[in-house]
């Protein structure tokens, strides 16, 4: 059975299909006339709950650190907690309520009282207690786990939405593709399957989909087929050895430069979340980070992230890439990013409310604590910070002076701050058109074509209806991206581009010709993009962007770039 989703991450994936229930299981109230049965299926829980998490540990100790693991150890002190087992029993006892429900109302009072505390510490706790309990009153109900850890066999991974931190129990030697029910091209799930060079497609109903089944995901078009006859999967496999051979003759340009057959240069650079994603830098040989996209540092966390939690985490980054640039843009929260443990007011239409520098200027010491930890690790390698959602000149002013305020602070206490960059992200149309006075008082500029997009066309890029608004050739767009682009050239600035338009290789074509000089992305897409580049002219593609940019529809620019490769121009 073929269904149609929305393509988001390229490549072929074929396994078994599982679907994974994200959501929390709602245990109804239930009166019981066995106390010393409930008491007895608890504990046949908690002794099946123990084995699971210590099989997930096992199977993962080899791919974790030994700080990651220790999370494990710590769901099995909650899930053999004698105290916690005290106070289910009185509730089965005293109140005649099945244990599932006793559970459930025992781990509510103690997330509660976790989640009430000042110290992050006991916070953090508070969501050890409901991963574990959840799994407890799952073995309670009978109702089958699945835990991406223990995963040993090709798959197909159904899920309503992957979060960032499922990314550490992703082990991609088994999971070969997602498939999500929601979600575009920029959303966090793309991002992360773009990073893990995994085939990806959004936009369909994963409930229905029936699990333990043959499955193809074509992650090109948007394809799933579900028990493929014999044809259909030859068809795949051998588009899948195409696409295997694709990347290794792709890993040969490893070390070379990036540049056009006459010898323009471009740096090509990755796009990361955190840390941990350094690793993809190196494997894709990528020439430093693009953009560090500090927001999952606080997305995955239960509480604000400290100043020295920060630091560490940008030094690692930094010192990862030498004197490579790192581009690290302060947080970016708002939108279809949200901190729980941020009170934010209700907003009609938070894409266009209180985010990201907007933010940042209303919760000024959350901003100061980023910036002093910015400035710090500094020393650790060749910083660039970057603002988002810059709308006009003042704000980009009034965050500068910001950054200036903190940094002589810091050497007023004898820190060292090394020297620095200061840009902006050009992802609103006022920010574009007022190019030429912005290049001003900034080092840079990074086009976010993703928000630019979504700002020109007003249409939600989370919304599959609108999907057909994402255009990122369309001409609006790319004249956009050229009165940044000549703002630069004209001032002595650099201009780079950030969003994920920059992965397709005729996209890629496009930026360079419009005078981007630097691109940043998935890192699985950089060696791709790097091959491509090798094969034509930079005079070539400027005068392949002129002629784009006298179109008038995204399909005539499409057109004309693919006539330009297949001449191979």
């Amino acid at each position: 059975m073929k269904y149609k989703g929305t393509p988001i991450s390229t490549g072929i994936g074929i396994g078994n299909l599982i679907f994974i229930d994200t959501k929390p299981v709602l245990v109804k109230t239930q009166k019981i006339s066995n106390i010393e049965s409930e008491f007895v299926k608890f504990d046949l829980a908690v002794s099946q709950s123990i084995q699971q998490i210590e099989n997930i540990k096992e199977n993962a100790k080899d791919r974790l650190s030994n700080e990651t693991l220790e999370i494990f150890d710590a769901h099995l002190m909650i899930a053999g907690d004698s105290e916690i087992k005290s106070k289910v029993q009185t509730y089965i006892k005293d109140e005649n309520i099945s244990a599932a429900y006793a559970l459930n109302q025992v781990a509510n009072e103690y997330i509660e009282m976790f989640l009430a505390m000042d110290d992050a510490y006991f916070k953090e706790r508070a969501l050890d207690i409901k991963d574990v309990t959840q799994r407890l009153i799952k073995n309670l109900l009978n109702i089958p786990i699945v835990d991406l850890e223990s995963i040993d066999e090709p798959t197909i991974l159904a899920i309503d939405d992957l979060t960032p931190s499922m990314i550490s129990q992703l082990n991609t030697d088994y999971i070969k593709g997602i498939i999500t029910r929601m979600g575009g091209k920029t959303s966090h799930s793309a991002i992360i399957a773009r990073l893990l060079g995994l085939p990806m497609i959004s936009n369909l109903n994963v409930e229905t989909l029936k699990s333990n089944t043959k499955t193809i995901i074509d992650g090109s078009n948007g394809t799933l087929i579900i028990e493929p006859t014999d044809e259909e999967l030859a068809f795949y496999l051998k588009l899948h050895e195409d696409y295997l051979h694709e990347q290794q003759e792709m890993f040969k340009w490893i070390g070379k430069k990036s540049q056009t057959k006459d010898g323009h240069e471009v740096l090509l650079v990755a796009n990361i979340g955190s840390p941990s994603d350094v690793a993809y830098t190196e494997k894709y040989d990528a020439e430093g980070v693009g953009l560090m996209r500090t927001e999952f540092l606080f997305l995955d966390s239960n509480d604000f992230p400290t100043e020295e939690e920060q630091f560490e985490a940008y030094k690692t980054v930094l010192q990862s890439q030498g004197d490579k640039p790192v581009v690290i843009r302060t947080i970016d929260i708002g939108g279809d990013k949200v901190l729980p443990y941020l009170k934010m007011e209700h907003e009609d239409n938070p894409f266009l409310g209180v985010r990201a520098i907007r933010l940042a200027f209303k919760e000024l010491e959350l901003f100061k604590t980023q910036i002093r930890a910015l400035l710090r690790a500094s020393v650790y390698g060749n910083l660039k910070i970057m603002f988002p959602m810059i709308a006009i000149k003042d704000e980009f002013l009034k965050a500068k002076s910001i950054v200036l305020e903190i940094k002589d602070e810091l050497l007023s206490q004898n820190v060292k701050v090394n020297d620095f960059e200061i840009g902006m992200m050009v992802e609103i149309p006022s920010s574009a058109l007022m190019a030429d006075d912005l290049a001003t008082v900034v080092d840079f500029f990074s086009i976010g074509t993703n928000d630019l997009i979504q700002y020109t066309m007003a249409s939600d890029r989370m919304n599959p209806h609108l999907s057909y608004l994402y255009q990122p050739l369309n001409p609006a767009i790319l004249r956009l991206i050229n009165m940044v682009t000549s703002a630069s050239k004209k001032h002595n600035l650099w201009t780079g581009v950030c969003g994920e338009m920059a992965s397709e290789v005729q996209n890629a074509l496009m930026l360079i010709g419009l005078g981007v000089e630097e691109l940043s992305m998935s890192p699985a897409n950089i060696l791709k993009v790097r091959m491509a580049l090798a094969k034509y002219n930079y005079k070539d593609l400027q005068a392949l962007a002129q002629k784009a940019l006298t179109l008038s529809t995204e399909h005539d620019i499409i057109m004309l770039i693919d006539s330009f490769i297949e001449k191979g121009e």
